[in-house]
């Protein structure tokens, strides 16, 4: 049987193994993984979705490994190991013990936040060795609180009492004469002075329990009890420890009770929501999780209010085609329409290979009803005839807020110019279709106010019903629409308001 040369085998070894993507942090935020060439001016980034040039006066810090990040942290728990070693010393008072103690937990704190911060830019296998860190992080701050229990110095016991001198014995006394001993009359009877009753003693109340940690707390949400899990998980949600964040997610995905999913999307609710969306135990749930898994997490985001839970939700249920939770996802990114509007380009974007995905993404546009960048991308989509009929059921569902994005469409091209004209015939009410931009630009100007005041109507009347979203308003998106359906579309759309209340429709002043 023939053998591999040494070379050969090390070469299909390190061939198995995949290498750890770079990554870019860049200056507004954001985050790219994949192989990074230097070209000089520029990084040119290859990812899964192609491949990305970036100038380098755009990027804050190129990350290679994870190591480069964990260094500052390393360096902090040997700097609060030292304190902690001189603390330890007898000959220390205990407030300079205390001090020491105190100053190397905040060190331990700010390690911590380093280890957590490097795995969310390094998720993947190659950051696994970061939680076992942020792990022993954790043991170590509870080391360092158990010593700082006492902070009394122990109390010196009493100088023994001097032995006292001798005392000579007094000098004989002469003998006593015997003295008569009285009779008493048998008639009399000795009486019993009264008896002082005796002061209770106050019954000591018991030493309050002390406060729990964040680390006790994570250690219950393993417990096999779901009550002291979800007790556990409602704790941490009142405490806000960035510590925790980790472990939640890894509960969450594994957690089955409604009733604790909803108090660990409590906990994860309450800390940072940019690295709340990035855990991928979070994605993992979204994806193959149970449907209480998945309702939980909607509801996190949804409460959350942010562009990066928005983003989760797009990239986890929209971008999957995802039906059976779509209205609570609508739900969710109506509430937070202003956020919500670029995740939903970018995934209309990336989707340019599902055309099925980029026409339900038109559809939550039109849903949300955010009439300002939401509207303008969606007028830009009548060009294509592709998106056009879908596009327009949105713009109708967003109403006459859409108007001063469909008049800047009459600037577009032919086809962008004759919809927008059209669709803002049938929203106004008007009797001949205009393509001149100074005609309704005057007609918005007499408008306005009564616009802003229907749609700031609509939103008052969404959040009183907590942003519903029904089967009703996907219903008509794939009805063809053509000329003579604009002035119809109108009035069907506005009689759908939330919660069933009728859009009373604004009178114009033209």
């Amino acid at each position: 049987m023939p053998r591999l040369s040494t070379p050969l085998v090390l070469a299909a070894v390190l061939f198995a193994i995949p290498a750890t993507p770079d990554v870019l942090l860049l200056k507004d935020g954001k985050k790219l993984e994949g192989e990074v060439v230097d070209k000089g001016n520029t990084f040119e980034v290859k990812t899964p979705y192609g491949t990305l040039s970036v100038d380098k006066a755009e990027v804050k810090r190129h990350i290679k490994d994870p190591a480069q990040l964990t260094a500052e942290a390393s360096t902090l728990r040997k700097i609060a190991r030292g304190m902690y070693d001189d603390a330890l010393q007898a000959s220390l008072d205990p407030k300079e013990r205390n001090r020491k103690l105190t100053a190397g937990l905040e060190l331990l704190e700010r390690a911590l936040a380093v280890y957590n911060g490097a795995r969310e830019i390094f998720p993947g296998t190659e950051g696994e060795h970061l939680d076992k860190a942020a792990a022993e992080v954790i043991m170590e701050m509870r080391l360092y609180r158990d010593k700082m229990a006492s902070e009394q110095a122990p109390v010196a016991p009493p100088p023994p009492a001097p032995v006292p001198a001798p005392v000579a014995p007094p000098p004989p006394a002469a003998p006593a004469e015997p003295k008569p001993v009285p009779v008493e009359p048998a008639s009399l009877t000795p009486v019993a002075p009264p008896s002082t009753p005796a002061t209770p003693v106050p019954e000591t109340p018991p030493a309050p329990a002390a406060p729990r940690t964040p680390k006790d707390l994570i250690a219950d949400l393993s417990s096999p009890d779901a009550r002291v899990r979800q007790a556990a998980a409602e704790e941490l949600a009142r405490a806000k420890a960035p510590e925790a964040l980790v472990p939640l997610a890894a509960a969450f995905k594994a957690e089955s009770s409604d009733a604790v999913l909803q108090a660990l999307a409590s906990a994860l609710g309450s800390l940072d929501g940019a690295l709340v969306a990035k855990q991928a135990p979070l994605e993992e749930a979204a994806a193959k999780g149970s449907d209480p898994q998945k309702r939980a997490l909607i509801a996190l985001f949804k409460a959350a209010g942010t562009e990066a839970g928005a983003r989760f939700l797009v990239d986890s249920f929209v971008a999957r085609g995802d039906i059976e939770n779509r209205n609570a996802v609508a739900s969710a990114l109506k509430k937070h329409k202003k956020v919500a509007v670029k995740p939903l380009v970018d995934g209309f974007k990336r989707s340019g290979s599902r055309p099925d995905i980029q026409t339900d993404i038109i559809k939550y546009l039109g849903i949300i009803g955010e009439s300002k960048q939401g509207a303008a991308f969606l007028v830009a989509l009548l060009e294509i005839e592709a998106t056009r009929n879908t596009a327009a059921h949105a713009l109708f569902k967003i109403d006459r807020p859409a108007v001063p994005a469909l008049i800047r469409g009459l600037g577009g091209g032919n086809h962008c110019r004759l919809w927008s004209a059209w669709i803002l015939r049938g929203l106004t009410g008007q009797m001949l279709t205009s393509q001149k931009i100074n005609e309704w630009n005057q007609w918005w100007m007499l408008n306005r106010k009564s616009v802003e005041a229907e749609e700031m109507k609509w939103e008052r009347e969404d959040a009183a019903a907590d942003w519903p979203v029904t089967d009703a308003d996907w219903a008509d998106y794939d009805d063809p629409i053509s000329a003579s359906d604009l002035g119809a579309l109108t009035p069907r759309y506005r009689g759908r308001g939330a919660a069933g209340v009728r859009r009373s429709r604004v009178r114009e002043d033209d």
